[in-house]
This record gives structure tokens, sequence and C-alpha cells, in this order.
């Protein structure tokens, strides 16, 4: 059996099985945070006016809850 075979096999038996509930839950609103994103005029001239707001989490303290 050739390697290429061999490693789908594998990726296929070890990939995970997702259940069809909720990934996230929206909780902005009880965490207490209030944001309102506007990127640019209406016209959008500029290229940098295209972009928008992103966010990062992780576990910072180690907590096993993702910190904002």
């Amino acid at each position: 059996m050739s390697s290429y075979l061999q490693a789908l096999l594998l990726l296929a038996y070890a990939a995970p099985v997702f259940s069809a509930g909720p990934l996230f839950t929206d909780v902005t609103q009880a965490a207490g945070i209030a944001f309102i994103n506007q990127s640019g005029g209406a016209d959008k001239q500029y290229i940098i006016e295209t972009q928008s707001a992103g966010g990062g989490f992780w576990d910072y303290d180690r907590d096993g809850d993702l910190d904002l």
C-alpha cells in the first residue's frame, strides 16, 4: 500500500466527529461588552475603510476559559 494511501486512511479514521450543536454562544451582553463597529465612510473610497475589527481569544490565565 502506498504511503499516500496509508496517510489518507489514517486521517480519515482520526477525523473528529462533530455534533450538530452550536459551537459558539453569544454572551456579549451578559459579559457587559458594548461594541459598535464603524469602519470608514458609507461610500468606502479607500481600501482601509473596507477593513473591519477583529477579536482575539486565548486562555491568558490558564483557567480553562477563553479570555478576550
